[in-house]
């Protein structure tokens, strides 16, 4: 699967060649916090905590909020999906103490949810 998405996503950097920035802050990000106890991919992902976010940015460069001057195949769904499947593969696992990402650097933003909500640990399932 790697490969395929590799192969797909040179072809997206043909068209959008800012797509290989994110590339390489997705890479460094991985190797700096391979080894860490505090990592937390989504983290970088999203843009939580210290993190600037690899997705709001690459939304902006292909899928459906992609400039119109693109070509259509980079706004649509098929082109979202592969850049977010090889950058994402990038990023470091979450390696973070407690069990949710939701924690990590954001939890005085996080907004209160109405109702009962239950977690489970996939461990314990």
């Amino acid at each position: 699967m790697k490969q395929y998405y590799n192969a797909q996503f040179e072809r997206l950097v043909e068209h959008e060649p800012e797509l290989l920035q994110l590339e390489h802050e997705c890479r460094i990000l991985g190797q700096w916090y391979r080894d860490s106890k505090n990592a937390c991919g989504n983290a970088m992902w999203y843009g939580w905590g210290p993190f600037r976010g690899i997705r709001p940015r690459m939304v902006k460069l292909v899928g459906y909020e992609a400039p119109k001057s693109r070509p259509a195949f980079m706004r649509g769904r098929e082109a979202y999906d592969i850049a977010r499947g090889y950058l994402y593969y990038l990023l470091p696992d979450c390696q973070h103490e407690g069990w949710t990402c939701l924690n990590f650097g954001r939890a005085p933003r996080a907004p209160k949810l109405e109702g009962e909500i239950i977690l489970v640990r996939a461990d314990k399932i």
